[in-house]
């Protein structure tokens, strides 16, 4: 298994492990509400290649 950038992925998976998991891929905060597809993270994917999460 393997740490990578999330902009090395694929934008349309990257939204899909959002949408499938969380319903959506806006967070609300008190500061506001951000889209997470657009911020800064890294994902743990599998031999596959499959995401397995995201931070």
């Amino acid at each position: 298994m393997t740490v990578v950038a999330i902009w090395q992925l694929a934008q349309n998976k990257v939204l899909q492990f959002f949408t499938d998991h969380w319903g959506s891929t806006e967070m609300v905060i008190s500061s506001g509400i951000y889209d997470c597809s657009k911020l800064d993270g890294f994902a743990y994917v599998n031999e596959d290649q499959m995401m397995i999460g995201l931070v």
